[in-house]
């Protein structure tokens, strides 16, 4: 049993996000605690206002809501009521004993769990300390609950595990959230990847887990799970956002900490040093660059994919405007089973100096004045004004998806009209 915990300062889309799985039909409402009727009577404004009252008794309290996870080994064939049980035991050992909370079975997932929604406001106005949510407290709290209720520990690699690993497939699968068990997913694809691919730091093995949609997470810098060296793995869905509970890496069996991590960098740059497959990426990355119909990220990315070569566009930029060195991308490379940063190739082969040579910087500035694409930010447009180009990238990549999209609805309104002139012509010719 894992046990995720986030805070929350909006109660409505907290509760709006379980509320559309319930009118979907993918979660069902299997208790409610401390709330004045009975669950299946309930109504969305008395669950909501609920949650609003305790939240206005302290108001210098951003994250008074509580949305919490309880997620079961997938041999758990736990009942409504036993996961309701769990549910409120769990409660009473973080000290929620007493708020009110609605507790959702989720049901689009390859593995059993629930979703809380609770407040961190107690009736006198004082706020639930966050002590009892730390990641040792509620590890405490899964192991009791794991005993007293016969559950499968999420540690345990002999009970049950077997099941999972006559699923899983010998190669590593892009991951989607709700199609399997999470920690099974997760772990097939580290051991896929953890072994074969030369990352020499935690962003580069980033950049090939996301393909995969995973990624280990260490937190921010200010965190206490950055400041302790705690790691953990997550899912990703298809945008590149986090879903689902995270794990631990001390919870995998192969124990894939960051101290592990850290002996693998140190093993892996002799391989990244090596010319050969730096070179190999730069010159198919030249000859692309010199074609004509290479004029979208999207085709240069699938020219190179046919070389072996992926391009990875830095997750970070999608939480930062500047990239002051030009970096944009990663590399990676499937035959050497390296990965680069744009910058570790030289000047050229950044995400700048690439937007630069396709001439797709002065592409995409023309069509955003012609109104072809459409800035989605107030901020974009002062952006677009800046002389500077490196301030500029950030909003680049965020309009080659709409830059994508228009050649594409250029080239199948060409093809239409090319067809439309051929049967014209057809037309005239049977006529004479």
């Amino acid at each position: 049993m894992l046990a995720h915990v986030e805070g929350s300062s909006r109660s409505r889309l907290t509760l709006e996000y379980n509320e559309r799985k319930l009118v979907q039909g993918q979660a069902t409402l299997i208790a409610a605690f401390n709330y004045w009727e009975d669950t299946e009577k309930l109504e969305w404004t008395q669950k909501l206002q609920r949650l609003h009252e305790r939240a206005e008794r302290n108001e210098r309290v951003l994250k008074h809501t509580a949305h919490m996870s309880l997620n079961f080994h997938p041999g758990d064939n736990l009942t409504d009521k036993q996961m309701a049980i769990i549910a409120a035991q769990y409660l009473k050992g973080i000290d929620f004993a007493d708020q009110p909370a609605l507790v959702y079975r989720h049901l689009d997932a390859g593995h059993p769990h629930c979703h809380i929604v609770s407040s961190n406001i107690r009736p006198d106005g004082t706020r639930i300390s966050n002590d009892l949510r730390s990641p040792r407290h509620l590890e405490e709290v899964c192991r009791k609950l794991e005993h007293i209720h016969h559950l499968t520990p999420a540690r345990d690699t002999a009970v049950g595990e077997q099941r999972l690993q006559q699923r899983q497939p010998t190669h590593a699968l892009r991951l989607h959230y709700g199609e399997c068990a999470t920690r099974t997913g997760i772990d097939n694809v580290l051991h896929h990847v953890l072994e074969k691919y030369a990352y020499t730091s935690v962003d580069r093995l980033n950049a090939v887990l996301s393909l995969y949609n995973v990624m280990a997470d260490r937190g921010s810098p200010q965190s206490h799970l950055y400041h302790n060296r705690g790691l953990y793995y997550r899912m990703l869905n298809d945008e590149g956002q986090k879903v689902g509970a995270p794990i631990k890496a001390s919870a995998f069996e192969s124990r894939p900490t960051l101290d592990y991590l850290e002996r693998r960098f140190a093993e892996n740059q002799v391989l990244v040093q090596k010319e050969l497959p730096q070179q190999h990426i730069r010159v198919h990355l030249d000859w692309e660059l010199t074609k004509e119909s290479t004029q979208t990220l999207e085709k240069l990315t699938t020219s190179l994919q046919r070389q072996r070569i992926q391009i990875v566009i830095d997750p970070s930029l999608r939480r930062q405007t500047l990239a002051g060195d030009g970096h944009a991308f990663y590399y990676v490379d499937f035959e050497s089973k390296t990965i680069y940063r744009d910058t570790d190739l030289g000047e050229k082969y950044t995400g700048l100096s690439v937007f630069q040579r396709m001439r797709l910087d002065q592409r995409l500035q023309e069509l955003v004045q012609q109104q072809h694409l459409h800035l989605t930010d107030k901020k974009d447009a002062a952006i677009l004004e800046d002389a500077d180009p490196r301030k500029k990238l950030h909003l680049w990549i965020k309009l080659s998806q709409q830059h994508n999209d228009w050649v594409r609805a250029m080239e199948k309104e060409n093809v239409l009209h090319h067809h439309h002139r051929q049967r014209h012509r057809h037309s005239i010719t049977s006529g004479l």
